[in-house]
């Protein structure tokens, strides 16, 4: 089934990109969307009943999406000017697929082995050290979180297209021996069996902390090096390994003063620019905000870039001519303190993160043939 509707994007790269990545979450028969000067056209796996109703969604998406064009234009913070060498591969992510470096397990979900593993532990030594010789107190955390957290610190409220759930079959000797006894896999029938979901997959790193700190007061200025995988659903999304399901990631998250958290963030930044820069990386820093999905958190989004509380470091990717987010650099204020009730005695303290993403800075970094 094939559907088109006029076209009243503003034309601009970041809102159409935008849109994009969004419009795949309005039905899940939506196979194919395609934005021209004047159309979108759109082709569905099947028959949708109710077009009038996809039309309305298209069109709030649109509105939502087109509210991008009043917030500040990101700034280069700062920019490497590297040229990339000619002779670099090709297809780079077709070579890691043919050479079984990455296997394909699932839609956005890989296992790595060969010389991609050798690259993937060598990054993760080379981030673990980084935050060992600042003393920063390691953590070890797992990758399920109580569905309450991600209530509590509202990113259901921002990203609701992201979570994913967790269930168990219901404590129920005939529901489970009716499991047991099935022969054939039925979605739907194991969907009727589940128990009502009580985890969520962690969609970052820094909420283990705060679940581990929250209702509890912290006296000292400390900073934390962990590692976590990632879960973010993304409908059909999942493009070479810009954009996974399951994705690794190594955080240092800080707790202290004002001045403290503002400092870890300041200082770290000038460190990793002074890093890559010895490595003659394509990069750059620009001021940027979260890719919000709701109209409330799209809306914060104006308050993130007046506030100025988000840089990305992005990699140049030369094979497809576009910037790539590979870290962050994000101050939270006392929003996430207040939320966990973190404190240093009865006065609120200030938190902070800086993440990097170990699939996309790899192959960032093969894409331009450098090496750490």
């Amino acid at each position: 089934m094939h559907l088109k509707i006029k076209n009243s994007l503003i034309n601009k790269e970041e809102i159409i990109k935008s849109f994009y990545e969004k419009v795949y979450f309005l039905s899940p028969y939506l196979n194919k969307c395609i934005v021209n000067k004047y159309h979108i056209v759109f082709t569905f796996e099947k028959n949708i009943r109710n077009i009038i109703s996809f039309k309305k969604d298209v069109k709030k998406l649109i509105l939502r999406v087109n509210l991008l064009d009043r917030v500040e234009n990101n700034k280069i913070f700062y920019e490497n000017k590297v040229k990339i060498k000619k002779n670099i591969k090709k297809k780079i992510f077709k070579e890691l697929i043919d050479t079984n470096q990455l296997v394909k397990i699932s839609e956005g979900i890989y296992s790595y082995q060969g010389d991609f593993l050798n690259k993937f532990k060598k990054l993760d030594n080379f981030l673990l050290n980084y935050g060992r010789k600042l003393n920063y107190k390691e953590l070890h955390v797992n990758d399920t979180l109580p569905i309450e957290s991600i209530f509590k610190n509202d990113y259901v409220s921002n990203f609701p297209n992201h979570p994913i759930f967790l269930s168990n079959i219901r404590r129920n000797i005939t529901t489970l021996d009716e499991i047991s006894n099935s022969k054939k896999l039925n979605k739907n029938f194991i969907g009727s069996k589940l128990e009502k979901p009580f985890l969520v997959l962690s969609p970052t790193v820094c909420y283990h902390c705060f679940e581990m700190k929250k209702n509890s007061n912290i006296k000292k200025n400390v900073v934390y090096n962990l590692l976590a995988k990632c879960n973010r659903y993304e409908s059909k999304n999942y493009k070479t390994l810009e954009r996974l399901q399951t994705f690794t990631m190594r955080e240092y998250v800080s707790y202290g003063s004002k001045k403290y958290v503002n400092d870890f963030l300041r200082l770290n930044l000038k460190k990793f620019i002074n890093i890559f820069i010895k490595l003659d990386i394509k990069f750059r820093v620009i001021s940027a905000s979260d890719p919000f999905f709701s109209e409330a958190g799209i809306k914060k989004i104006f308050y993130q870039s007046a506030q100025t509380l988000k840089y990305e470091m992005q990699f140049y990717l030369p094979e497809e001519k576009k910037w790539l987010a590979v870290g962050s650099f994000n101050n939270h204020l006392d929003l996430l303190t207040k939320k966990y009730q973190i404190k240093d005695k009865s006065k609120f303290i200030y938190s902070g993160c800086i993440g990097f993403g170990y699939e996309r800075l790899l192959y960032s970094l093969i894409s331009q043939g450098k090496k750490l």
